[in-house]
């Protein structure tokens, strides 16, 4: 393991240079956030990395990740130090990790997590959340330490952690897509789709137009087959949804809530404010032009030749 100062001149460099514990998911195409053909456009230069200063949940995750460090030291005596250094892989150059806290007297650190009320079944019993999952593995892989530690703050009043132990299969497999990640940012070659994943962002970002040219695309008629199938079955899942809220809408009549021994169903009344844009327009057609805002997308629509 290499060590390297870290100050906020050297970060944009690490982010840019290397693959860090934050990307571990991206790359395996875990993340719903990003897909690795983004990453891989922040890493060659191509596209601004999101501006995150003023996402409240990162915003909130800093905050509060020294009280959940506090916490994880109280509740388990485990006496922790924060590590400010860059942290490389000594055979990896390109493999980088900023990691929360050591622990002092063992070969180990901890990875503090705030999250949602929404998460919490991620964490119970055995369970340990993917994506931290394997951001503690590569934090394990960087270091060569055994195990890792991964406190949560749930919903803001649950605090669980758990011990991770190190899992050289997984880590080799993660660092066989490393590779293969990181040759294309040498090469500046965009990662195959079948390979690394792709999300719907990085499609409107790579192909925000279209040219108005048509290819042969009889390569893809199976998966359009599949789409098709999968809509058909779709509607009829959607009928069924339907038929069944009604049923149980009748059921409540004028009441509420509705409870057994394994379920509780509501039916509230729920009052909206809305504009009325159509009304406003009519009574205010020139002072309505002010504010259209047009937006453009590309739609994909499928019929049968």
């Amino acid at each position: 393991m290499i060590r390297k100062s870290y100050d906020d001149n050297f970060s944009k460099e690490v982010r840019m240079k290397s693959i860090g514990g934050s990307d571990a998911a991206v790359v395996l195409g875990l993340s719903k956030y990003k897909s690795a053909i983004d990453l891989w456009l922040e890493k060659t230069g191509q596209k601004e990395p999101d501006d995150l200063s003023d996402n409240e949940a990162v915003e909130w995750g800093n905050i509060l990740e020294p009280v959940i460090a506090n916490q994880f030291s109280k509740k388990t005596g485990k006496e922790l130090i924060i590590d400010t250094d860059v942290l490389y892989h000594s055979d990896y150059d390109f493999i980088s990790a900023n990691i929360d806290r050591d622990i002092v007297g063992e070969d180990a650190g901890l990875e503090c997590k705030n999250t949602s009320e929404y998460m919490l079944s991620q964490w119970e019993d055995e369970e340990v959340p993917v994506l931290a999952l394997v951001q503690c593995q590569h934090y394990m892989f960087v270091t060569g330490s055994p195990r890792w530690y991964v406190a949560g703050l749930i919903g803001g009043n649950k605090l669980r952690w758990k011990p991770i132990e190190r899992d050289n299969e997984l880590i080799e497999m993660m660092l066989e897509k490393y590779k293969s990640f990181w040759k294309c940012v040498e090469t500046n070659t965009m990662p195959e789709v079948d390979e690394f994943g792709v999300n719907e962002g990085t499609l409107k970002y790579l192909y925000p137009d279209s040219n108005g040219l048509t290819i042969d695309s009889s390569s893809i008629d199976s998966e359009v087959e599949k789409l098709m199938k999968l809509k058909q079955d779709k509607k009829v899942i959607d009928s069924q949804i339907k038929e069944k809220e009604l049923s149980i809408k009748d059921f409540l009549e004028d009441n509420e809530v509705g409870r057994s021994l394994n379920f509780q169903v509501t039916w509230k009344t729920q009052t909206a404010n809305r504009i009325d844009s159509k009304r406003f327009k009519s009574d205010h057609p020139e002072l309505s032009k002010q504010y259209y805002n047009e937006s453009k997308s590309r739609v994909l629509r499928v019929k049968k030749l």
